[in-house]
Formats: C-alpha cells, structure tokens, sequence
C-alpha cells in the first residue's frame, strides 16, 4: 500500500531511508521541523574516559567538531558506544570506525543498561549530548555505578510556528509523519494542533513516550533505527491509517 509519507528532518540525514521508501512506490516529503545549534565546550581531559557515549547523531556531530583531523585520531583508543544503528553509522563516517557497542534497544536508558552489562563499576563515561536532553542516560548509568560526565554539544531549537504552519500546509495531506525526536514532537505539534488523519511514527521508544503526551492518535514504534526497519514501520502506519479511515 502506497501512501504520501512526511519525515521531520532533512532527508540528507536520512541515510537510505528515503531511497528505501521511494522504491516501494510512496510519495515522500522532508521536512526538517527544528533547528540544530552547535556549541563549542571545552572538552574534558579524555585521558580519563574509558568510553565515549552518544544517544543521537547530532551528538555524534557536535563533538566531531570540536577535533580536527589530527586530535580525532586519538579517539580510537577509547570505547564508543551508540544508541542505535542510525547513530553507529553516523559515528563510522565521522570517527572513521565501527562502535564497540550499539544498543539492542534505541533509547538512552536501554543503552546505559547495555553499557553497565558489559562495563566494571566506577568505568568513567564522556556523554555528548544536547543542552536539554532527556536525563534518562545518565540517570541509569549512575544507578548501575558508571561515572558521566555530561558534554553539552548541541542544543535543539524549534523553528518558527508559522513557518512550519505553513510549509506543512504546502504538503498536506500525509498519510505517515516519522518522527526522529521529542523535539520534533513537540515543534509538529505546536504548527499543527490537529492530529488526525495520519499515522505517527516513532524512531523509538522515548519519541513514542512524547506522541502519547502530545495527544497523538495512531502510533507505531519502530523495532529500530535501521533504514529497513523504518520502512517496514511507516508501511505499519500506512496500514492502520488506511483501515481506521474506512469506517
């Protein structure tokens, strides 16, 4: 079943999900619905992390930024550990290197439970993250007995109401919006107050958390970050949207 899909960020950060969703013949349109401002911290002595943690892709981009070519190479002597499979390949092409550990579940506390599993209590974390983001991570990594150290290296804004109002109107309608963040969630809701007729899908368990509070009608979860899992959930939504509009 085909259907007119919208994704809440750029498609150039997509990897093949947009390809993906072409091929199996649905109309697709982009949107990014926030704004991503990078900062610059002073990066703490690294000499003391045993592992480097990231619960989203821009994470990974925000420290990125603060090495050049010399100094990232340094970096391969400490563990990496990612939040799912969107955000290990966003590390490999920027760290040039496979993560030692890619959460099974793709939320921050799922990955600090990986990480506690397969790491010695006191083992020192470095934790990009966004300015604002959901305590969940490190909430659990102290409780399991791993030392973090938060890095703020990006913050999320939301773009102007009536600018997004407005170019949501231009593609309207959509059977299928995925959403890849809370912030999404809440800068969607905010341009486009009624939530009917279209199935929202969640790139995990957090972003589905922030469609239940936001009032969203019908959800779907993804089974995880890849490419084809993503397919196979907005396929899911496009399904049940179908159905529930027959009646």
């Amino acid at each position: 079943m085909s259907g007119r899909v919208l994704i809440t960020r750029e498609l150039a950060l997509c990897g093949a999900l947009p390809d993906l969703l072409r091929n199996a013949g649905h109309t697709l349109f982009g949107l990014s619905v926030t704004d991503t401002e990078f900062l610059s911290p002073m990066i703490p002595e690294s000499s003391t992390f045993d592992c480097i943690a990231f619960t989203s892709a821009n994470a990974v981009r925000g420290l990125a930024r603060l090495f050049d070519d010399e100094s990232r190479s340094k970096l391969a002597q400490y563990k990496l550990a990612a939040v799912g499979k969107s955000t290990a390949q966003v590390i490999e092409e920027n760290f040039h290197r496979a993560p030692d550990l890619v959460s099974k579940i793709s939320d921050g506390a799922h990955l600090a439970a990986n990480m506690a599993d397969a790491m010695a209590v006191g083992s020192q974390v470095l934790y990009p993250c966004a300015s604002d983001h959901d305590a969940a991570f490190t909430h659990t990594c102290r409780a399991r007995g791993l030392v973090v150290t938060e890095l703020p290296v990006y913050r999320t804004l939301g773009r102007p109401v009536e600018n997004v109002a407005r170019e949501l109107k231009m593609i309207e309608p959509f059977d299928a919006v995925l959403f890849y963040a809370p912030s999404a969630v809440r800068s969607f809701r905010a341009a486009r107050p009624d939530l009917r007729d279209f199935a929202a899908v969640a790139i995990g368990p957090t972003t589905l958390v922030a469609l239940r509070e936001a009032g969203f009608d019908t959800l779907v979860l993804s089974a995880n970050t890849s490419p084809e899992a993503l397919l196979r959930a907005v396929e899911e939504g496009l399904t049940i949207n179908a159905e529930s509009t027959r009646f």
